[in-house]
């Protein structure tokens, strides 16, 4: 009876997750392995604790739509923008030569043409979550390559959202299926619009009363609140939950608020994405694999062969280098986590069998846990034959932020800092917590964020790696701190500069080891005791020795 018992079923899923993802870690494995691995050994084809993958069917659903809200809220008009017209025509040949090779292969294989079509289109997909955990643990998720992988990624995961939809339509006869592929468009319009109105006047108003609290539950709550109840109304109109979720992280992505959002769900994210592909291990017949491995080491070999195929030939048709085309290949080789999704619910429309499903399940598993081990075999030899090449830029219009200035704190001090940085071409992002603020910058400039800058991943995605300097100007000596001592443990090469307001301030930055700062109460003094001593007749260079000597006494600025 315990497997019927929502928290035991809970707990058994966080004591996995606590047991594997340290052994994934201290091993190099990816987690979505690891916790595939787990579903498999709770499941009952192993340890039988968890005998029925639907009791945690609806907390496996969250992790969806989880997954498309953060997808959502990577598509900024910007983000898009960075794709270009390479990327986006290399993902769409991607996905449709390979989509009609896997569909000419099932029908080769007797699959009924719906299930042709559902098998070809989801097999196309590679897995987002498995390729950019793989470029950040290599460190190229910045490179020109690594941008190049990520937005063909983006441009399969758009796919998503149309597989997803369509799939339940296609049981119903020819005619039906245009009727209601039909009226799904126009309840998606209707959707979208509607949205996109939403979003646009009454969004934005909502965030910016939020906001002004400065209370973190408060926020968080409410993008839980926008991202459920935009699911809630694509389900109701007869959509997919999934669609609304995307919906709702496009809403976001346009606004400043965004930044901030993505950090708060991030911990989400990756629980309910965990808790998925768990239910993903629950659901694979160990046995039947077992029975059937020749078949499904073949099928694996097939997908992997064939997308590789596809996506070198790609890249040496668009004149991508050799190097690099291998790269590519081998990294978007695997089936994905949308797969799973998809051919799930083509089970239970009745339209693939159990059988074939598992085989399915079974290789694109194996071709997940093939991928990081191809990757670490071919680079080292592509890079050795091909060395003039693996720096080569792919895409040079795809550049990310590098030697940028991040201006913590844009009030009148952090606006000053900018404008003196604009007019030496020096890029920066401005990042603050107060949302008038930022509401009022963003209207001469949108390098102006919303965020705490003391969250991991806000700082992350503001490139803090790749950034020269980080300027904390806040006005909050406490809060200024805690910024410091935040950035000194997790990006402790970055440099820092930091306004201090009084001694006592300085004094506990200089314990911290942060020597570049600017005594607030000293440059005002500093200002008008040199224009006082000009005016009282001594010497420019007597000046300058005088303050100098003044601000190492007081902590000034080094």
């Amino acid at each position: 009876m315990h497997d019927t018992n929502p928290f035991f079923l809970l707990l058994a899923f966080l004591a996995a997750a606590i047991i594997i993802l340290p052994i994934c870690y201290r091993l190099r494995v990816n987690p979505i392995i690891g916790y595939m691995l787990a579903g498999i050994a709770l499941g009952r084809h192993g340890l039988c604790i968890i005998s029925n993958s639907d009791d945690i069917s609806f907390l496996a659903e969250l992790g969806v739509v989880f997954l498309l809200f953060a997808i959502g809220l990577d598509l900024t008009i910007d983000r898009i923008k960075q794709m270009g017209m390479p990327a986006l025509k290399v993902g769409i040949a991607q996905i449709a030569l390979c989509s009609l090779t896997f569909i000419v292969a099932g029908r080769f294989f007797n699959q009924s043409l719906q299930a042709s079509i559902i098998i070809g289109s989801s097999l196309a997909l590679s897995s987002t979550a498995l390729c950019i955990r793989l470029l950040i643990d290599n460190k190229e998720h910045t490179s020109s390559f690594g941008q190049m992988a990520i937005s063909i990624l983006l441009v399969q995961d758009l796919a998503v959202v149309p597989i997803m939809t369509l799939t339940p339509l296609f049981h119903l006869p020819g005619l039906s299926i245009v009727n209601a592929l039909f009226l799904a468009i126009i309840k998606a319009l209707i959707a979208i619009i509607a949205m996109v109105f939403f979003g646009r006047y009454v969004l934005r108003q909502i965030y910016r009363i939020v906001s002004k609290t400065r209370n973190a539950e408060l926020f968080t709550a409410t993008t839980l609140f926008v991202l459920f109840g935009c699911s809630y109304l694509t389900a109701f109109a007869g959509l997919s939950i999934a669609l609304g979720a995307f919906l709702a992280g496009l809403l976001l992505a346009e606004t400043q608020y965004h930044h901030q959002v993505e950090s708060d769900m991030h911990p989400f994210r990756g629980i309910f994405l965990g808790l998925f592909f768990t239910t993903v291990g629950i659901n694979i017949d160990v046995g039947f694999i077992v029975n059937n491995l020749m078949l499904v080491l073949a099928l694996s070999l097939a997908i992997i062969g064939l997308k590789s195929i596809v996506v070198f030939v790609l890249g040496r048709c668009f004149h991508f280098p050799i190097a690099q085309s291998i790269r590519a290949s081998i990294l978007l080789s695997q089936g994905g986590e949308f797969a799973f999704i998809v051919l799930g619910l083509a089970i239970k429309e009745e339209l693939i069998n159990e059988g074939a499903a598992q085989l399915l399940f079974g290789a694109i598993a194996l071709s997940m846990v093939s991928t990081p081990f191809l990757l670490n075999l071919i680079t080292p030899m592509v890079n050795k034959i091909f060395p003039s090449e693996t720096s080569l830029q792919l895409f040079p219009h795809l550049r990310t932020l590098k030697d940028h200035v991040i201006i913590v704190g844009f009030g009148r001090i952090g606006q000053n800092i900018a404008a003196l940085l604009e007019k030496q071409n020096v890029v920066f992002v401005g990042l603050d917590i107060n949302e008038h603020v930022v509401a009022k910058a963003r209207k001469t400039t949108k390098a102006v964020f919303y965020g705490d800058a003391t969250h991991v991943r806000l700082l992350e995605s503001l490139g803090v790696e790749q950034a020269r300097v980080m300027v904390i100007s806040i006005d909050d000596p406490v809060m200024s701190l805690r910024i410091c001592e935040h950035m000194l443990k997790q990006f402790c090469n970055t440099k820092l500069v930091v306004r201090a307001h009084d001694e006592h301030h300085a004094q506990q930055l200089a314990a911290l080891g942060i020597h570049a700062m600017a005594l607030e109460t000293t440059e005002i003094s500093v200002q008008i005791s040199a224009l006082a001593l000009k005016n009282y007749g001594l010497s420019d260079d007597s000046i300058e020795t005088i303050i100098q000597q003044f601000r190492q006494d007081h902590f000034g600025l080094v």
